[in-house]
């Protein structure tokens, strides 16, 4: 039973993600409103014989992310759409060709040329968005490990940029970490829960904005 329900955590978990952009997103119209976009999206596709996504994509356009903007509003309203749905807002990389052609045999629709182009333009982005998602993920979830090199050279690194004339006394595990800002003698436990996520911005952020990290340091800000 247990193995069964470590099995099944990921997938939950990932359903419960979508679960949530969804409804997120619903969330900004009333049911009314959902009700009476449904119906009206109903006659288009009646009297124009296309569909809600065909109508979005089907001309050429300079403003791809007002297109985006209302691709992933109609999959995410759509209650037909939810194999898209899973693809799209589950903050994974997906197959974009799997995910158009299942769209596309759900749809039955004769896609055009521009809107496949257009289509495929929005679930491209809407991939990379996942990707960047799946590896913010993947660091806030990597525990800093003190034996680890590359660790330590970051959090090093990290001193060096808001104090680059001024060496610790007390070595690694010291009091003046606090002149940084952190807790304790031992930085690693300000890593707790968001992990190496949290110690990589905090050196891009003092490599980039050394200046304004400087000064927020000194009031124990950002961190």
């Amino acid at each position: 039973m247990t193995d069964g329900k470590c099995a099944d955590a990921p997938a939950t978990s990932a359903s419960n993600n979508v679960a949530l952009v969804v409804q997120s997103i619903q969330g900004h119209y009333s049911i009314w409103t959902r009700i009476l976009s449904a119906v009206w999206n109903f006659i288009l596709d009646i009297v124009l014989g296309t569909t809600a996504l065909q109508r979005i994509c089907s001309q050429e356009t300079k403003d791809t992310r007002g297109m985006m903007v209302k691709v992933r509003t109609n999959v995410a309203l759509d209650s037909s759409l939810k194999e898209a749905q899973q693809d799209i807002f589950d903050f994974k990389p997906f197959d974009v060709n799997e995910t158009l052609l299942r769209v596309g045999e759900i749809k039955k629709y004769a896609i055009s040329k521009i809107c496949e182009s257009n289509l495929r333009t929005c679930f491209i982005r809407f991939r990379q968005v996942n990707e960047v998602y799946s590896q913010a993920l993947a660091l806030k979830d990597e525990a800093y490990d003190s034996k680890n090199d590359e660790h330590e050279a970051l959090l090093e690194q990290l001193w060096s940029n808001l104090k680059p004339d001024v060496r610790r006394t007390g070595g690694r595990y010291t009091k003046e970490w606090g002149e940084i800002g952190f807790q304790g003698q031992d930085p690693m436990t300000d890593f707790r829960s968001m992990g190496l996520l949290a110690l990589k911005q905090l050196v891009y952020y003092t490599e980039h904005y050394p200046v304004e990290a400087r000064r927020y340091h000194r009031m124990g800000l950002p961190w």
